[in-house]
């Protein structure tokens, strides 16, 4: 994190060692894949570690983030796995920050997490920072981020202070860079909605 970067956040957060941001703030990654390392649950995990990490050095103590992992649960409809479906939930619902990542399918995020969130009470992510996290074969999927999974987390009750991420295959290669500008942008951002919740 930059020195600029680092001196915004803590203008933004002059009492974040003493304020609610004194305490350990949960974070959790919850990845709408169904496929096993797909490039969507590297995206989402890579961006939560670095910004985690970001937020470490800027006096945030966060905790390790959980992994949820919604092709584990398949199929969602869940004879002889609600008590892992419910424990996911609850995981979803923590306060704190949640970083939601999704392959596009057919120009929107992927079925198994909209039945999963589907699970969720009305306005239970109203203690969440989330971050929405897409990845698409084609650039012309490259707004489905903002206009399909941001606006669902918003109706759902959580803080969305940051545009989403989206990620084109293309640009894998160069990930490393797109992750650090990312951060860069969002950092100051995430420490204020953390500090409202």
């Amino acid at each position: 994190m930059s020195a600029g970067t680092r001196a915004r956040v803590r203008e933004l957060t002059p009492q974040a060692a003493t304020r609610r941001l004194g305490a350990v703030v949960p974070c959790t990654v919850l990845v709408g894949s169904p496929r096993q390392r797909s490039r969507t649950q590297t995206v989402t995990e890579l961006l939560a570690r670095r910004t985690c990490d970001q937020l470490r050095e800027a006096g945030v103590d966060v905790e390790p983030a959980r992994l949820i992992e919604l092709r584990k649960l398949s199929p969602i409809a869940f004879d002889g796995q609600q008590e892992e479906v419910q424990a996911a939930i609850a995981d979803v619902m923590r306060p704190g920050l949640l970083f939601i990542g999704s392959p596009t399918y057919l120009e929107t995020f992927s079925g198994m997490l909209k039945v999963l969130l589907d699970l969720v009470p009305r306005d239970g992510l109203g203690q969440t920072v989330a971050v929405p996290v897409m990845t698409a074969a084609d650039r012309r999927h490259r707004f489905a981020v903002e206009r399909y999974l941001a606006p669902l987390l918003v109706a759902m009750g959580a803080r969305v202070p940051v545009p989403g991420l989206s990620v084109i295959e293309e640009e894998m290669p160069r990930i490393d860079g797109l992750l650090d500008s990312w951060c860069e942008d969002s950092c100051a951002q995430l420490v204020a909605a953390l500090e409202k919740i």
